[in-house]
């Protein structure tokens, strides 16, 4: 029998050999989108936005959301990240308890049809003439590459890395605190789809009793496991993903102030304002200006 800690790290070589054999990058990450192992060919233009915080919380989104979603599917999954890449996600499980995700990819490829996580490509490669030209520099590859490196993957999951994870000592798993159990996921994948719905939703009125009803639980238990999961209360969160999309449409859009406070989802300009003041320390207005007079915006949500 083996350690986890052992047994992970014969994982990470694997995926790290997986990594420069098709170069790919790769990274392993946590059911949060968090990296628990060191990054393999990440391109400069990866890099450098994970070094905003800003953009970084958004990658991180999108690492675990594509990692959710192939587990919810149960297969491999791509997606085209907020960057306009191309990535896919494979969970790592042994015994019914999931170790982590192998986030893949950050692949251009030219017209393809991947469905997008995040919708932050105009304003991200907008801002800084720094970014564009590193994601200028990243080179093209096929689809078939990536279809070929999906099996790859899924091969070396099912085989190589399934006969590592079963030598795990079984109390040694049990007492970790970096493993999830499947079930205890399904309460992760109702905070996915609620976020999900939250996002789409923004610019109506979003509701606890609205959202809740979407996932089919009640409002007291919702709001309970969505705080336990995400750390953060409901009426936070929808607030500040309120502010989120107003920064994106300051940044993108030439709106007035009382149409992105409409588009955001705010009942009023003046609320909308005394809300991004206390968030951001100046008005939209002043934002606005900011950014005209610097390459990167202030970062604040």
């Amino acid at each position: 029998m083996t350690t986890l800690k052992d047994s992970m790290e014969e994982v990470k070589n694997i995926v790290y050999d997986f990594s420069h054999s098709t170069e790919l990058a790769t990274v392993l990450v946590d059911i949060q989108g968090n990296e628990i192992s060191e990054r393999s060919n990440f391109s400069d233009f990866c890099n450098k936005i994970r070094e905003d915080n800003k953009y970084f919380q958004i990658c991180k989104n999108c690492d675990r959301t594509g990692g959710i979603n192939s587990l919810k599917e149960k297969k491999i999954k791509c997606y085209t990240c907020h960057a306009g890449l191309v990535d896919f996600s494979v969970p790592v499980i042994q015994n019914g308890n999931l170790l982590g995700f192998i986030q893949c990819g950050q692949a251009k490829i030219e017209n393809h049809s991947q469905p997008n996580i995040e919708q932050y490509k105009n304003s991200l490669l907008s801002q800084s003439s720094n970014l564009r030209i590193l994601h200028n520099k990243i080179k093209s590859v096929s689809s078939s590459k990536i279809d070929s490196s999906v099996n790859i993957i899924s091969r070396l999951v099912n085989h190589d890395i399934h006969q590592i994870l079963k030598n795990i000592d079984e109390d040694d798993l049990l007492s970790s605190n970096e493993i999830h159990t499947i079930r205890s996921l399904n309460y992760q994948l109702h905070i996915n789809e609620a976020q999900e719905f939250i996002k789409k939703n923004l610019h109506s009125s979003v509701s606890l009793e609205h959202v809740s009803h979407h996932v089919n639980l009640s409002p007291q238990y919702f709001c309970r496991i969505f705080k336990k999961n995400t750390g953060i209360g409901f009426s936070d969160y929808v607030n500040k993903q309120k502010l989120i999309r107003a920064d994106r449409l300051l940044c993108e859009e030439k709106l007035t102030i009382e149409e992105v406070a409409k588009a955001s989802g705010f009942g009023s300009s003046s609320y909308f304002i005394k809300q991004f003041k206390n968030h951001f320390d100046m008005t939209p207005k002043e934002y606005q200006v900011s950014i005209k007079n610097r390459e990167h915006p202030i970062n604040c949500c």
